[in-house]
């Protein structure tokens, strides 16, 4: 919900408010003060009368004029002296509580509405520290923003790098970031069934319908690991490489065995324990060239802003894949 939309809503919220108070105040009940009260014809002492009130009748207030009121009874319709009535100890608690009530029901909702908004509005600014909206996956997004927020610093995290291989091809990386440890290679999913799977295998698997639904699709170790023997043939240096693959959606890592050193699988609400599990089994170190580095990697994300590289990567995928050849 964007801010214009946030000010219509408000804008009906406190009319439907107003038309509450209003009917509120018009069926508001009261009783008569005095031991007798006159009702006339119109708000002056010098209208007729065309009725009386006894102390303790009830009346209901249609219209409040200051001194005078226009009332309603059972039997008739008239004006009387406003300071000669008193509102029922019950209906004006029934009444003002209903009214509270409903009021703070819409000012909580308008405040986590208001919250989201604010929230968002700092999210995508916090993103667009690292990357522009529109690339990648939302998904990959997240796991910036998680990354962020968890204290990386935006200058470490490269997203989706395009490293041009020996044959003129590219290999696309999801995310990289650079750390004390070594370099973190990322690779994200965005899955939901339950994912099954071993390092070895060429193929993993998801699962649907409590067995009856199988797909598959590469695995994503050996994807991965592709990816970091690429960034490692450009980058030259003898440093440390970790390989993190992150699953998105509703999926549960039902049997995955065999993962390599150094590679680590996880949901991604998990992604801060698999950093501490990568920062606290290895020493810190230090990069020949840490210029070099940084170089190669914002030149692989600049490489994504050129459509004709995107395009001639999924080229090579399609024909990697044959599906160029598939004719049904």
């Amino acid at each position: 919900m964007n801010i214009r939309m946030l000010r219509t809503n408000l804008k009906l919220i406190f009319f439907i408010l107003t038309l509450l108070y209003s009917q509120a105040s018009s069926a508001e009940t009261y009783i008569v003060n005095t031991p007798v009260l006159n009702v006339r014809t119109c708000a002056s002492t010098n209208c007729s009368i065309k009725g009386k009130l006894l102390s303790g009748e009830t009346v209901e207030i249609e219209k409040n004029m200051g001194e005078w009121a226009k009332i309603k009874t059972s039997k008739e319709t008239g004006f009387v002296v406003s300071h000669s009535l008193v509102i029922k100890n019950e209906e004006i608690n029934s009444n003002t509580n209903s009214i509270i009530l409903i009021t703070i029901l819409i000012l909580i909702l308008v405040g986590a509405i208001w919250r989201r908004i604010v929230i968002t509005k700092k999210n995508r600014e916090l993103i667009q520290t690292v990357t522009d909206l529109n690339r990648g996956t939302s998904s990959e997004l997240e796991l910036i923003l998680a990354l962020l927020k968890s204290g990386c610093s935006p200058e470490s995290i490269f997203h989706d790098l395009y490293i041009a291989k020996d044959d003129g091809s590219f290999s696309q990386i999801d995310l990289v970031m650079v750390t004390k440890a070594g370099i973190i290679v990322f690779e994200v999913k965005d899955y939901s069934g339950w994912i099954y799977g071993n390092g070895n295998q060429a193929r993993w698997t998801k699962v649907f319908a409590y067995g009856r639904e199988k797909y598959y699709f590469q695995n994503p170790i050996i994807q991965n690991r592709n990816h970091i023997e690429q960034l490692q043939k450009k980058i030259g240096e003898d440093i440390p490489f970790y390989s993190v693959i992150v699953f998105y959606g509703n999926c549960n890592l039902k049997d995955i065995s065999f993962i390599p050193q150094n590679t680590f699988i996880t949901k991604w609400y998990r992604i801060q324990d698999v950093l501490e599990e990568i920062f606290k089994k290895s020493t810190k170190i230090t990069f020949t060239d840490t210029n070099k580095i940084t170089e190669i990697l914002r030149e692989a994300v600049n490489n994504g802003n050129e459509m004709k590289t995107v395009k001639k990567h999924i080229y090579n995928i399609r024909e990697m894949l044959g599906t160029n050849r598939l004719f049904k």
